[in-house]
């Protein structure tokens, strides 16, 4: 199911914010951490290690 998910249009806002929650209170961070900006983040650098090629660079 994630797998297809991922070639369909943005998950929906509320499983958004679980995953979010999810992860701060897993990771015991601040409320006011950002989650998105961690999430570009670490998606960069999965797409960095396969291609091997920075994404800001195309």
């Amino acid at each position: 199911l994630c797998f297809l998910r991922q070639f369909r249009s943005s998950i929906q806002k509320s499983d958004y914010l679980a995953l979010r929650l999810g992860f701060i209170t897993e990771h015991r961070l601040p409320l006011s951490y950002d989650f998105h900006k961690y999430m570009v983040r670490s998606m960069e650098d999965e797409f960095h290690a396969i291609l091997g090629i920075r994404y800001e660079s195309l």
